[in-house]
């Protein structure tokens, strides 16, 4: 009777801090003039091109109304979106912004209660699962997108839930219970996948912890056909989607299609090599935007001034224009510039532009491709040791309090200071553990292949996507959170295995 009315306290707690710190947040939003979406959840840059397919299916009863909005509307995989249209379904369309907020604050706190749950299957220690369960719950650093209406709102809830079904699971003796659970938590993979699929790779480490848990009683028939099956369940959701854009546009999409030959605009193929190019030392996504999109407005606008093309480079670190040099870098630009204004007449109508990218487009193209090799072989400590190390500073060392009183309105207030010394310690707590964690994990099967997965995707993150922001790593915080727990278990209690029926279940 204590322990659920420990849970229920917990998860009210948890449900009262992200409704507390987001309206908060959304009032002084609204008292420094800031406009919200339909007055209820914050605005960005891309949580537009979530919504306006389905806002477009609600009215048209088709995800697009033009051919420009036939391919914008796969950039962003539908999961998050078909559940936004479900909460216009169920409120209507005014309400629904509201009632997807009130789904993913709610969804957040059981979520909180399920960490707790997945941390008792790996320690017997129900105060210190409840202690790291309340951190993560009550702490405002891991709320801070839920009034967002971007996938960050649900995913780290998502990703919770699909390790406990495959936690309980393979702690679970029970055959057909064993196999609901799996169920439960393929489906549940599948959903995740469909709604951020990079997210995905999670689905590699519960395979791991499914395949091995699977009795070979007859030969290898019935766990290949028992794996296929899972593997079939995750993949599902996906492969649709996949098989959908295939028909529709004719060919295969990656998993984010953000860059389309068919859709004037900036995101074309020369922004994609100019990023490839400047996150040879950039470590901020938005910093790099905030050099690009002027230049590109300048120029759709028939400004291609050379001080346009010297405004860019001044914002480009000395040695970098040292190492490719500078006249490289203004004909580079020269040649940026003749490919948006080739694109320009198919923009200004609004048309679809050829499946294969313009000829200029191409040159520009391969020019910053060819200054990005040039760095790359030139500054050698730089590209992959300096930058690597700044992002994953930038990631680790910080209080994950994005919102808009932390950061701005309440700063400087006593109170709130110390909540951001506290999450500051936490976060960076988290982060620095994990080299701590492979030494944990090298022996236990369970934790082994989280742990790597873990590292995987911020190696992902820092070494390949770059120019990340906060909310890249908030999803994958409630996994930190436990392992750490295990950790934490294992130093107070050395003697002792941190997962119940180890004598069993490991190596």
């Amino acid at each position: 009777m204590a322990l659920k009315t420990s849970l229920v306290f917990l998860f009210l707690s948890s449900l009262f801090s992200a409704i507390f710190w987001n309206e908060i947040n959304k009032n002084h939003i609204r008292d420094a003039s800031i406009p919200l979406r339909h007055n209820t959840t914050i605005i960005t840059k891309d949580d537009i091109s979530y919504l306006a397919p389905f806002d477009n299916f609600i009215q048209e009863k088709s995800l697009y109304r033009s051919e420009i909005q036939k391919y914008s509307s796969i950039t962003r995989s539908p999961g998050y979106g078909f559940i936004y249209y479900l909460s216009c379904l169920i409120f209507s369309k005014n309400n629904a912004l509201l009632g997807l907020y009130f789904f993913q604050v709610t969804l957040f706190a059981l979520s909180v209660i399920c960490l707790y749950y997945i941390n008792h299957l790996l320690f017997n220690s129900n105060t210190l699962a409840l202690l790291l369960s309340a951190i993560y719950g009550v702490l405002p650093f891991s709320i801070g997108f839920v009034n967002y209406t971007l996938t960050e709102g649900i995913t780290p809830a998502l990703l919770i839930f699909c390790i406990y079904f495959n936690l309980k699971g393979y702690f679970t003796n029970i055959e057909k219970t064993k196999f609901t659970n799996y169920f439960i938590g393929a489906i549940l993979l599948s959903i995740l996948l469909i709604i951020r699929p990079i997210l995905g790779i999670f689905s590699c480490p519960l395979f791991l912890i499914f395949i091995s848990d699977i009795k070979i009683k007859s030969g290898y028939t019935k766990p290949i056909l028992i794996s296929l099956f899972f593997i079939l369940i995750v993949t599902s959701l996906f492969g649709i989607w996949q098989i959908r854009n295939r028909k529709l546009l004719g060919h295969w999409t990656n998993a984010h299609p953000i860059y389309q030959n068919e859709i004037p605009g900036i995101f074309r193929l020369p922004h994609q090599s100019a990023w490839e190019f400047f996150k040879g030392w950039e470590t901020s996504g938005q910093h790099f935007h905030e050099t690009i999109v002027p230049f590109w407005e300048k120029t759709m606008n028939l400004d291609t001034n050379v001080n346009e093309r010297n405004k860019v480079i001044s914002r480009i670190p000395l040695n970098v224009i040292q190492i490719v040099g500078k006249k490289n870098l203004m004909n580079a630009f020269l040649k940026y510039q003749q490919a948006i204004i080739d694109q320009k007449s198919y923009y200004d109508s609004n048309k679809i532009m050829p499946h294969s990218p313009l000829k200029s487009e191409i040159e520009a193209s391969n020019q910053f491709l060819d200054l990005a090799q040039i760095y790359r072989n030139n500054d050698i400590y730089n590209y992959y040791l300096q930058t690597p190390t700044h992002i994953f500073k930038t990631m680790a060392f910080h209080s994950n309090l994005s919102l808009f009183i932390f950061q701005k309105t309440l700063r400087g207030n006593w109170f709130i200071e110390i909540i951001r010394f506290i999450c500051f310690i936490l976060h960076s707590f988290l982060f620095v553990s994990i080299p701590l964690s492979l030494w944990f994990a090298r022996k236990n099967k369970l934790l082994r292949p989280i742990v790597l997965t873990v590292l995987f995707y911020l190696s992902y993150l820092i070494f390949i996507q770059r120019g990340i922001e906060e909310r890249y790593t908030l999803p994958i915080l409630p996994v930190l959170i436990m392992i750490s727990g295990i950790i934490l278990y294992q130093l107070r209690n050395p003697k002792s295995n941190s997962l119940k029926n180890e004598i069993s279940k490991t190596n």
